[in-house]
């Protein structure tokens, strides 16, 4: 590889890096607090044993990302911005390491790019680095256990074989359904020791498995009492029991799409599309794996994948735990690509011209995609809290020109009710006084405003009219008895 091309990689990559890193600290500045944040930002909170032994067994086995929340204010206070602080930042390691494994992985320069895009530029997975939620923080600890596991692949030794581990073991800690990563890695990396070592050096292949088996062992110890609790307290009643395929990878493909329109196509033809083009990429390269002189990342990165299917669907059976949705599922994107990439350098080895066609048709899509997909003031899977400003704004106008009492006493639906709450707390107090959770509007004869969902306002129009339309959306004004 000559001078020119490695400058050219590095100043490609990094215009590319800083990019995304910007859209996602704008995002993580600009949308408001998503639903499932406001419990998480409560847990953190409370003292650190309670976190780590998950005292109040609430949906936050972030753990991890949770004391890392508990720093942040612990430095800046509370602030939504800052709250968010670690998981914009840790952008910044998830893709030095991947463009890090691209280079491991793949000669050719287009590949790699090719395989950067086609992770990077995700904007369901994106919008993870802009939230206090725990996922954008496992994938980037996941990244960089896969590529200590490239290393290894290339003739490493067991520190790096370690520090796979290692590295899936804390990424685990930040979300514990990393465990479906983490599991069937360990799995490959003793299958890997075995067949270097086994025959050849026995001494080497114990400490091999003494090291795996120790970052195990003790990651299983500190997640114990958290598992047990999750269990006994039903936390996957929001999974699925309907198959690998429909729950998790229809789900998560349903969720990459990010609502972007594509011929007015449903998500049932949207999720068959990919489904078929991912699998016909992925077979034709196991068909053409012959051609390639060094078989061992093609071999281990599909065998992970398969176990990685395997263990879900057998922890269903055997331990009764529903398959993953689509958030759940993040960590499957880079396995998935990696995957994909390496059948689609099959066909580039077999055939240059077809594969060039299809990487230019694959890297399309992915950049058409990202530039509809992305939005900095919207977090797609919480898409419903992107109007929480707007909401509180107008109340906010109304009393400053005295159309409404100092503070307006106002109500909302429920899903509405943890991101209103947390800004009304943080800013809007003086203006606006929101109904304690739970109230039913049916029984609320004190707030003036009713923030809601527009199914629900037929039933409330006798008692309410509509004031603002926000797309779906609706401010309600109860009426002069």
């Amino acid at each position: 590889m000559s001078f020119k091309t490695i400058d050219f990689e590095i100043k490609l990559f990094s215009i590319i890096g800083l990019f995304i890193f910007y859209l996602v600290t704008k995002e993580a500045y600009t949308v408001p607090l998503t639903h499932d944040e406001y419990n998480t930002i409560a847990c953190s909170q409370t003292s650190f044993w309670d976190i780590v032994t998950y005292k109040d067994p609430v949906p936050n086995n972030h753990i991890l990302n949770t004391l890392f929340i508990k720093l942040n204010i612990a430095l800046f206070g509370d602030h939504l911005f800052t709250d968010r602080l670690h998981n914009f930042l840790f952008f910044i390691p998830f893709f030095i390491y991947l463009v890090l494994s691209a280079r491991l992985l793949f000669k050719d320069i287009w590949m790699r790019i090719g395989l950067v895009c086609l992770i990077a530029l995700q904007p369901f997975l994106l919008d993870f680095f802009a939230v206090t939620r725990g996922y954008g923080l496992c994938i980037s600890f996941q990244m960089i256990s896969i590529y200590y596991f490239v290393k290894r692949l290339k003739g490493g030794n067991e520190i790096d074989l370690a520090k796979a581990a290692f590295w899936a073991a804390i990424g685990v800690y930040a979300n514990f359904t990393l465990l479906n990563y983490f599991i069937p890695l360990m799995i490959v990396l003793f299958i890997s020791s075995f067949m270097a070592s086994f025959k050849i050096n026995r001494k080497i292949f114990f400490k091999e498995f003494a090291i795996l088996f120790t970052i195990a062992s003790v990651l299983g110890i500190i997640i114990s009492i958290p598992v047990v609790k999750m269990v006994s307290t039903k936390q996957f009643v929001y999974w699925g029991n309907k198959g690998f395929f429909e729950d998790t990878a229809k789900q998560l493909i349903i969720g990459m799409r990010s609502g972007v329109e594509y011929f007015r196509s449903s998500n049932e033809i949207i999720y068959t599309l990919v489904l078929s083009f991912t699998l016909l990429i992925i077979f034709i390269g196991l068909i053409l794996v012959y051609k390639l002189k060094d078989k061992r990342n093609f071999i281990y990165f599909y065998g992970l994948l398969l176990l990685i299917i395997v263990y879900n669907i057998a922890q269903f059976y055997i331990l009764e735990v529903p398959y993953l949705h689509a958030r759940t599922a993040l960590f499957l994107i880079p396995v998935v690509s990696i995957v994909f990439f390496l059948g689609l350098e099959s066909i580039y080895n077999y055939t240059k011209k077809g594969g060039l066609i299809l990487l230019i048709l694959t890297n399309s899509l992915v950049l058409q995609h990202f530039i509809r997909g992305f939005k900095v003031n919207v977090i797609h899977e919480w898409s419903y809290d992107a109007s929480t400003f707007e909401v509180l704004d107008y109340y906010k106008n109304l009393v400053e020109n005295g159309q409404a009492p100092k503070p307006v006493k106002v109500n909302c639906y429920w899903i509405f009710y943890p991101s209103m709450r947390y800004h009304v707390e943080h800013g809007y107090g003086e203006y606006v006084e929101l109904a304690p959770y739970n109230t039913k509007i049916d029984d609320d004869l004190q707030s003036l405003y009713y923030y809601t969902e527009s199914g629900e306002t037929e039933k409330l129009l006798s008692r309410f009219e509509i004031v603002k339309d926000l797309g779906g959306k609706m401010i309600m004004k109860a009426k002069v008895q």
